[in-house]
């Protein structure tokens, strides 16, 4: 099945197609994608993301460029499914929650939901329920209960940092002692969250 995937900000406002994302699972209730940038950047290589559609969150585990695990982000999210397109319009309800390995969740963003509400952008409900799940997945992350995604390997077409650098004839020593630069990526074109 293809389904289309659309994320849809309220700030800025835009919206972007991310159907480029691998589909790993859907089920209608669960989702689960696998994606490189969608432009390139120096702090993300890649990520898998998990969507609870009936839930209001996008779990990702975001890796670096060479490939190692750096955080969780949740996205607040308002998912619409229209069946007769195959299409799910992800709404980002602004406020995100990050954990790193070893820390405390952090919550992201709660000055452009509370500029939403003020604003009309958002409505009382859209903002008590983006509160109501930042609570939820936070004592989700507590209680052991995030979906284990580590065991997802590394999407087609990402290339570590470790792997530029041995192929442009580096030594592990050089890797590891040099901080990244732009010429390691070679993710320019590519597509997805």
């Amino acid at each position: 099945m293809k389904y289309t995937f659309i994320r849809k900000r309220l700030i800025p406002a835009e919206e972007v197609d991310i159907s480029s994302d691998e589909l790993l699972h859907c089920d209608g209730e669960t989702i689960v994608t696998r994606w490189l940038p969608i432009k390139p950047r120096k702090d993300i290589g890649w990520g898998v993301s998990y969507t609870q559609v009936d839930k209001g969150y996008k779990i990702s585990a975001i890796y670096d460029g060479a490939g190692m695990f750096k955080y969780w982000y949740v996205d607040i999210i308002e998912t619409q499914y229209f069946p007769e397109e195959m299409k799910y319009v992800f709404t980002d309800l602004l406020v995100d929650v990050r954990i790193c390995p070893g820390g405390e969740p952090e919550i992201l963003d709660m000055d452009e939901l509370e500029y939403a509400k003020k604003r009309g952008m958002l409505s009382e409900n859209d903002y008590a329920t983006a509160l109501f799940v930042v609570d939820l997945v936070i004592d989700l992350y507590r209680e052991g209960g995030f979906p284990d995604l580590m065991l997802i390997q590394a999407p087609k077409g990402f290339k570590s940092r470790s792997e530029n650098c041995l192929k442009n004839g580096s030594s592990v020593s050089t890797i590891i002692c040099t901080p990244p630069t732009s010429s390691d990526s070679i993710l320019s074109g590519t597509k997805g969250s």
